[in-house]
């Protein structure tokens, strides 16, 4: 059985560089539940195909497999055009720790909502003390959802962040 999964590994492997996007899309479904870790290297390559949806796939088997090789070319996907890839570039970089704070920071002012929550949740599990101050101005998000992430992730991050929130809330 592990040599029929590694035959199939190796198969979904080359059908990430098929040229059709379809194939890549199936392969890269497929290759993501197998957790396989010699896809790292594919998986970065795929952050960079044409089709956003592979992208989506990727970061987030990048995530799944907790390389810290990846947290580089996550950052990367940060800046995406496409909203999903980023949104799950901050998902995935939650695991990879303080390495990602800063571009997880500055997910923070994303254009879209779903990838402020998703950097502030990630935030409030890597639970770094530079993240208050970002997390206090999201605070002041118009999506409520933003509003509740941050306020959470503060909540995460503990005594910084009180220490940060007390003088606050003593001229409010």
């Amino acid at each position: 059985a592990g040599c029929a999964r590694t035959n199939h590994a190796e198969r979904l492997i080359a059908d990430l560089r098929s040229a059709d996007p379809a194939v890549r899309l199936n392969a890269a479904g497929e290759l993501r539940e197998l957790r396989d870790p010699r896809a790292l290297g594919p998986w970065i390559a795929a952050l960079e195909d044409e089709d956003a949806a592979v992208r989506f796939q990727a970061a987030a088997a990048l995530g799944e497999l907790g390389d810290p090789r990846a947290a580089e070319p996550l950052i990367g996907a940060l800046k995406d055009t496409d909203k999903d890839v980023r949104w799950a570039a901050t998902f995935a970089l939650r695991d990879l720790g303080s390495s990602a704070v800063g571009s997880l920071i500055m997910a923070l002012r994303d254009s879209q909502s779903a990838v402020r929550v998703s950097a502030a949740a990630a935030l409030g599990e890597i639970q770094d003390a530079k993240a208050v101050d970002p997390l206090v101005a999201l605070l002041e998000d118009p999506d409520p959802t933003a509003r509740e992430m941050a306020a959470r992730a503060l909540g995460g991050i503990g005594e910084p962040a009180a220490e940060r929130l007390t003088p606050a809330l003593r001229t409010g």
